[in-house]
């Protein structure tokens, strides 16, 4: 009886340390569980934040594709011939505002308005700066001659017919100052 409960009491001691040894495996399968739970938890985050800039990205690449698009057109129609605006002529049309048959006249504003295809409002501001031009300026008893003399017709008697009319007549009166100073000009030397 004694041998059995000897070997009774080894069996138990072996089966305390083999209990224990599970024990212990059991709780780092389950840290490793656990450690797995966490890392598909991070790994599904990282896939929606992937997800999310893909978006992201593929929302900024169409914005990029539209704005290229649209870029393209904007140099396309700035680049076409009927916006374009000569600087000679409009200097020209500003002496001839300044200087000339038709000095001071709203006729020469008008036009210089639709060349630069100005909005109603910035038209009307430019009159009512012409007229102010136009006016005397007092100073005590003496009155300031305006920079120019002419007054300044309403905007509305002006047609486009008038506009046209005057426009071919500025053009033939500049072709004819060109030439006048192309034939003065001596040949240049070769």
């Amino acid at each position: 009886a004694v041998v059995d409960s000897e070997r009774l009491r080894k069996e138990v001691t072996r089966l305390e340390v083999a209990l224990a040894a599970k024990e212990a495996k059991e709780k780092d399968l389950a840290a490793k569980m656990e450690a797995l739970g966490k890392e598909e938890t991070d790994r599904k985050g990282l896939v929606a934040e992937r997800d999310s800039a893909k978006a992201v990205h593929d929302a900024l690449t169409l914005r990029v594709d539209h704005l290229s698009v649209e870029l393209r057109k904007a140099r396309m129609l700035a680049a076409a011939e009927e916006f374009y605006i000569d600087r000679r002529l409009v200097a020209n049309i500003l002496v001839s505002y300044f200087h000339g048959n038709k000095a001071g006249t709203a006729e020469i504003l008008k036009l210089l308005c639709s060349i630069l295809g100005m909005e109603p409002a910035q038209a009307s501001t430019l009159a009512k700066g012409a007229r102010a031009l136009t006016q005397p300026r007092g100073w005590g008893l003496l009155s300031v001659p305006s920079l120019v003399s002419v007054p300044v017709a309403g905007w509305e008697t002006i047609t486009e017919a008038e506009i046209g009319q005057d426009w071919v007549q500025f053009l033939l009166d500049e072709a004819e100052g060109h030439a006048g100073e192309d034939q003065a000009a001596p040949p240049p030397d070769e």
